[in-house]
């Protein structure tokens, strides 16, 4: 369950496998310190999770880091992209 209140630090275990946050004195029903899990990396190439994440909220990120409604016509380019990339060895 995420803190209700901002963290003040963070910790990894030594294994790089889980982490601890803090918000500090008991302040917070939450308390001081929850355990996460780190989650592992994806690994898939960058333009495939760029183009699944374009088709399903159907929106891109602009050079200036703003977001856009992709038209229907981009829309079905994107996705004939990523269909032509499931085929290629990962």
């Amino acid at each position: 369950m995420p803190h209700l209140a901002t963290p003040t630090a963070a910790v990894f275990a030594p294994d790089g496998r889980s982490f601890l946050t803090s918000c500090g004195p008991r302040l917070v029903p939450d308390g001081p310190d929850t355990v996460w899990l780190t989650p592992l990396p994806i690994e898939e190439p960058t333009e495939r999770i760029t183009l699944w994440a374009q088709l399903i909220t159907g929106m891109e990120l602009d050079a200036g880091g703003g977001f856009h409604d992709l038209s229907p016509e981009a829309w079905r380019q994107r996705y004939q992209q990523l269909q032509s990339l499931a085929g290629q060895d990962r």
